[in-house]
């Protein structure tokens, strides 16, 4: 590799690297405007490789950036219109998944050998959540514990990234019946990231 532009990549990464973390630390504040910042950076990283350039590699981020800076000004761009099925627009991703590992949380909670109460597994688990900061999309005014029951008994209406971790989880994660409850709570705890961290790679 020409020494030169060994010395020019490596500085290119470095600045990457500090753009996105700015970015990073914006998305607590402003989720859109972090998304927004991280794809400018990855474009300026990749037009600052001239054999990058050349081939234009950054005309799909481009579009995508242009689509979102697009949603600030009240237009929608095909690009980011969700497919319809049926009536009922489509669940994201990540919701669906969250959705998946609450209700088979608390059915691990109400299969422990004490037949822990509906409601208490329920708050159990939205306790979880909200210490990892995630929203539950329900109303301003209904308990978050309350939102995860209802998921419970909304599991039909449920897309197949639901079923298919719902599925997943039920599979991989078997508590043996004799599993003391503290034990049950404390691996509910740790399988969180772990189920959003799956999602999030694309192994889920």
């Amino acid at each position: 590799m020409n020494p030169e532009f060994k010395k020019h990549l490596l500085k290119s990464l470095i600045d990457l690297e500090q753009s996105l973390q700015h970015a990073a630390s914006k998305e607590a504040l402003d989720a859109r405007a972090s998304v927004i910042l991280a794809l400018k950076s990855v474009i300026l990283f990749i037009n600052s490789i001239s054999r990058l350039e050349s081939q234009t590699l950054a005309i799909p981020l481009v579009r995508l950036l242009s689509a979102l800076d697009g949603l600030d000004k009240g237009q929608q761009e095909p690009l980011l219109t969700p497919t319809q099925f049926g009536n009922r627009p489509p669940e994201p991703g990540n919701r669906a998944v969250i959705k998946a590992y609450s209700v088979f949380a608390t059915g691990c909670l109400m299969r422990a050998p004490y037949k822990g109460k509906l409601d208490d597994a329920c708050k159990f688990v939205a306790a979880i959540l909200m210490d990892a900061n995630i929203p539950s999309g329900g109303r301003a005014n209904t308990p978050y514990w309350k939102t995860v029951k209802g998921w419970r008994s909304d599991r039909s209406r449920n897309s197949k990234q639901f079923t298919h971790t719902y599925n997943a989880l039920s599979n991989e994660c078997q508590y043996p019946e004799t599993m003391p409850l503290g034990e049950i709570k404390k691996s509910l705890k740790i399988l969180l990231p772990a189920v959003v961290k799956r999602w999030s790679t694309g192994l889920g």
